[in-house]
């Protein structure tokens, strides 16, 4: 039996014309509190429908979340809110070409030459960061965990480290900084090679653990407790994002917290400029 031939971004389109208005928002999950509450608000505000897409992070192997990206094209939506997290801008323009393709398209957390973003302050909450262990806890060895490389919020939240450091006039140790990703794996492999491979214990060696996420502190914190090293009383883990799991902890987890509810808003503005209403 012959298959129904797909009809084209044009086509879809042009069968909306006359219908209600319907922006979309890719996130890897809804929060309440997050991007998803401040494009919801957006939508309320201006008479408009919003379809979500709660499709996990299309660059990533978990293929049963990520099928809903299919669902994403002009048939369904004339334009698109995107929160992934992309690593770098190839794999934003190779899923931009597979499923967004026709369609408006705003990033969240990332700004690249051919699509407007929205994006936080990645370089002041890692400093706030800084601050608060130099300052309130009398923090001076101070190990931070990397994320990608030229990825812009990992870079930003880096180089907040290394001004904070020469703020307080607090000396580079190239030792205490290691690369890696955003991942949960990727902060326990760092934490078994900071205690293993180089050898070094706290409090001796260093005080606190800042981590360019709450995934990796999470790693982390994985390693410490099945070694007995106690947190806070050994030492101190600092990460970024506020992630729920996070601040479950007991205690809680130092980290800070993106604008998401705020940059939820304005992208979806943003957005609807884009499509001139």
């Amino acid at each position: 039996m012959p298959r129904k031939r797909r009809q084209s971004g044009k086509a879809k389109a042009e069968r909306r014309q006359d219908k209600r208005l319907t922006v979309g928002v890719v996130l890897r999950w809804i929060d309440e509190r997050g991007e998803w509450a401040g494009a919801s608000e957006v939508a309320r505000e201006r008479n408009v429908n919003l379809l979500t897409f709660p499709g996990g992070l299309v660059w990533t192997s978990d293929t049963r979340r990520r099928i809903l990206h299919d669902l994403v094209g002009p048939e369904n939506v004339d334009g698109i809110v995107v929160a992934q997290g992309w690593p770098d801008y190839e794999t934003f323009t190779s899923a931009r070409e597979r499923f967004y393709q026709h369609l408006p398209v705003v990033n969240i957390q990332r700004l690249y030459k051919d699509c407007p973003g929205v994006i936080a302050d990645n370089h002041r909450g890692t400093y706030d960061l800084m601050r608060h262990l130099i300052e309130v806890h009398g923090c001076r060895r101070i190990v931070f965990l990397k994320a990608q490389v030229d990825n812009p919020s990992a870079d930003e939240r880096y180089q907040a480290y290394v001004d904070a450091l020469k703020a307080y006039d607090l000396p580079f140790d190239p030792d205490l900084v290691l690369p890696g990703d955003f991942s949960r794996q990727s902060g326990a492999q760092r934490m078994e090679s900071l205690l293993d491979e180089r050898g070094l214990r706290p409090p001796e060696d260093f005080e606190a653990i800042v981590a360019a996420s709450d995934q990796i502190i999470l790693g982390v914190l994985d390693v410490l407790q099945r070694r007995g090293i106690r947190v806070p009383e050994d030492v101190a883990l600092a990460g970024f994002d506020d992630l729920d799991e996070a601040a479950s902890l007991l205690p809680p987890l130092t980290t800070a917290r993106l604008p998401n509810h705020e940059m939820g808003k304005r992208a979806t503005e943003l957005l609807l400029s884009l499509i001139h209403i």
